[in-house]
C-alpha cells in the first residue's frame, strides 16, 4: 500500500485525534476517533486522557467536567495540541484494529499471512485489544495453518496472545527442538533466521536453558564409551585383542568429527538442532573388528547409543511456563467477553 492510499485509509470521517504512522514511503498524520479509540483499548484512552494535568495536553471547546474537576473528559470537541506516535507500529496492523474500532468491518481483511497475524498479535498485546477480533480471529487461525511451516517462533507468539494454550505448547516444543544456534550464541528458527525480539516472556530463555541441558545431555552419551576406553589401562575387549579396542575408540572420535563435533565441545558451540545432534548420536556407527580366529567381534562393538537418546529425548521437559498459562486464559477470556481489558 502506497503511502498516499495508506493516508486515506487512516482518515476515518471526522477524526479529531492525530497520529503520526509510519508507511515504506515516509511518515503520514492519520485522523482518528478518541473516542472509538478509547473505547477499543485502555491503554489508547490512557494516551488521549491522560491522568497527569490533561488541560495542558488537550484542546477542548466542551468537556464535561469542569477544570476544577480535576480531569477532563472527550468530547466531540475535543482535540489533541500534538499527534500520537504510532510510528514504531506496523502500519497494517494498526490500520486494522482501527478499521474495527471505527466499525468499519467491510474493510477487514478475511485473511491473513502468519507474517501479517504476527504483527496483529504485537499490537492486541500491546494495546490490550484483542477482544476487539473475536469474530475473525478463527479463520486466520485457520488459513494460517495451512501456510508453510517453518515460522515456529512467530506461531509461537501469536499463539500467546490470542489465548491458544495447545498452540502455544506445540509451537514452543517444535522450537525447543527443532531450533539452531548460530557462532554468537543467537538462537534460529527452523528456517535459520534469527528469533524476533518480540517474543513472550521468558520462553527463549527457557528454551535456551532446556536446549543446553538436552545438548550437554545427548554429548555425554559418545563421551562415556570414549572415557571408558580412554580411562582403562587394561585391554577391554573380551577376546584381550588391542585393536578392537583402538577401532571402536576410533570409531566414536572419527563419527563426531566428521559432524564437527569434538568430544570436548561446549554445548553453547554446537550449531545443531536438539533433534538433529539426536539423529548423529543415535546413528554413530562402530565398525567391528575381525580377528582370524575369532571372526568379527561383533559383541565389542554393541553400542546404546539409539536407546540412550531416546532416553534423554524422553525426558527434556517443556518451556511453557505458568506465567505462560495464566495469560493465555486470560487473554481467551477476553476473546470470549468473560473478562474485561
Amino acid at each position: 500500500m502506497s503511502s498516499s492510499e495508506l493516508k486515506s485509509s487512516f482518515s476515518f470521517g471526522s477524526g479529531d485525534t492525530r497520529l503520526l504512522v509510519s508507511s515504506p514511503e515516509g511518515e503520514i498524520t492519520a485522523a482518528v476517533s478518541s473516542h472509538a479509540m478509547s473505547l477499543a483499548s485502555p491503554i489508547w484512552k490512557k494516551f488521549i486522557s491522560p491522568p497527569w494535568r490533561p488541560f495542558q495536553i488537550i484542546k477542548t471547546n466542551k468537556t464535561s467536567r469542569s477544570e476544577e474537576d480535576g480531569g477532563a473528559r472527550l468530547s466531540s470537541g475535543t482535540q489533541l495540541d500534538e499527534p500520537l506516535d504510532f510510528r514504531e507500529d506496523d502500519a497494517d496492523a494498526l490500520l486494522l484494529i482501527l478499521r474495527i474500532a471505527h466499525l468499519d468491518f467491510i474493510s477487514v481483511k478475511k485473511r491473513l499471512s502468519v507474517e501479517e497475524l504476527y504483527n496483529l498479535a504485537i499490537l492486541c498485546d500491546k494495546y490490550d485489544c484483542v477482544h476487539l477480533i473475536k469474530p475473525w480471529v478463527d479463520e486466520w487461525f485457520r488459513d494460517a495453518e495451512l501456510q508453510i511451516v517453518g515460522e515456529s517462533a512467530k506461531r509461537l507468539f501469536i499463539a500467546w496472545s490470542f489465548g491458544r494454550t495447545e498452540r502455544f505448547r506445540i509451537a514452543a516444543s517444535v522450537l525447543l527442538m527443532q531450533s539452531g544456534m548460530d557462532e554468537t550464541g543467537q538462537l534460529l528458527d527452523l528456517k535459520g533466521q534469527a528469533i524476533p525480539e518480540v517474543m513472550p516472556p521468558g520462553i527463549i530463555e527457557e528454551i535456551m536453558s532446556l536446549r543446553r541441558t538436552a545438548i550437554e545431555n545427548l554429548l555425554e552419551i559418545p563421551r562415556r564409551r570414549i572415557k571408558s576406553y580412554k580411562d582403562s589401562k587394561t585391554t577391554m575387549c573380551r577376546y584381550s585383542r588391542p585393536g578392537c579396542d583402538a577401532i571402536i575408540y576410533g570409531s566414536v572420535i572419527r563419527g563426531l568429527d566428521l559432524r564437527n563435533l569434538h568430544p570436548d565441545i561446549k554445548p553453547e558451540d554446537v550449531p545443531l538442532s536438539i533433534t538433529a545432534l539426536a539423529e548423529v548420536i543415535s546413528k554413530l556407527e562402530i565398525y567391528p573388528y575381525y580377528s582370524a580366529n575369532r571372526g568379527v567381534h561383533d559383541n565389542c562393538s554393541l553400542s546404546d547409543f539409539a536407546s540412550a537418546t531416546a532416553s534423554v529425548l524422553s525426558n527434556i521437559g517443556s518451556p511453557v511456563l505458568e506465567s505462560h498459562l495464566r495469560h493465555m486464559k486470560e487473554q481467551s477470556r477476553k476473546l470470549l467477553g468473560e473478562l474485561d481489558p
